[in-house]
């Protein structure tokens, strides 16, 4: 008995020296859970996967499952003690106030590093995976709609998507992964315009599609008689990534 609280108290010390020195610490435990703020729970005592991080995070994993049983945003006070005959982890929020407690009976390992990213991280799908969406599944952009050609050339640039709609006329889709701008509108209406006159067609329609159109652009938008049609990358990076999916499993 003496050894295993020896070793808890080791392992105890190791915590609290990483979150002291805000190192990212991940440790086993067995342990039960606590917590009082906008409601209150208790989880039971079992063996979790915790981990701390130098803003305050703190995740409670279960052995299984991807999402925290039990959290802590950003901002909190962590502090580490050593009971009778248990550790405490004691992760206080101050506003709103919120209380999560962990008692811990066995720390089974402890791993800390101090870990650096400066990434960016970029949200989303790109303009190719929105392609290859709409590609896949036309009806993102309307009912009917039947593909024809990708980066097609007119005269001052290529044609993201060209399709036929329900009524036989030639639709262009301009794709844009974040919030179309006034500069998107003016491209989509020169193309138009190119084809129209490569075709010798009236009926060309312009659809410009993000996830997102600024107020200016979308006057504008309405002015040229062209169309928008909100479509989020983020959602087209999954329509991708299940049909890749499906294919493999066939």
């Amino acid at each position: 008995m003496r050894e295993k609280k020896g070793c808890l108290k080791e392992g105890l010390e190791q915590i609290k020296s990483a979150i002291i020195e805000k190192r990212v610490v991940v440790f086993a435990a067995d342990c039960e859970v606590f917590y009082e703020g906008r409601g209150m729970s208790r989880l039971g005592r079992g063996e979790r996967l915790i981990m701390c991080k130098p803003d305050g995070v703190v995740l409670i994993h279960r052995p299984t499952g991807y999402e925290p049983v039990n959290w802590q945003p950003p901002g909190t006070i962590i502090s580490v003690s050593m009971k009778k005959d248990y550790g405490l982890m004691r992760v206080v929020r101050q506003r709103p106030r919120e209380v999560l407690e962990i008692k811990i009976y066995d720390v089974k390992g402890v791993a800390a590093w101090k870990l650096r990213d400066t990434a960016v991280f970029v949200e989303g799908g790109s303009e190719r995976d929105m392609q290859e969406a709409v590609l896949q599944k036309p009806e993102l952009i309307e009912p009917g709609l039947k593909i024809l050609t990708t980066e097609y050339p007119v005269g001052s640039g290529f044609v993201d998507v060209l399709a036929e709609d329900s009524k036989g006329r030639l639709t262009i889709i301009e794709l844009k992964r974040k919030k179309a701008s006034l500069e998107a509108v003016l491209q989509l209406k020169r193309y138009v315009e190119s084809m129209k006159k490569m075709t010798g067609r009236s009926d060309v329609r312009g659809v410009l599609a993000a996830p997102s159109i600024s107020p200016e652009a979308y006057k504008a938008l309405r002015r040229l008689d062209l169309e928008f049609k909100e479509l989020k990358p983020e959602e087209c990076l999954k329509i991708v990534k299940a049909n890749k999916a499906n294919r493999l499993a066939v």
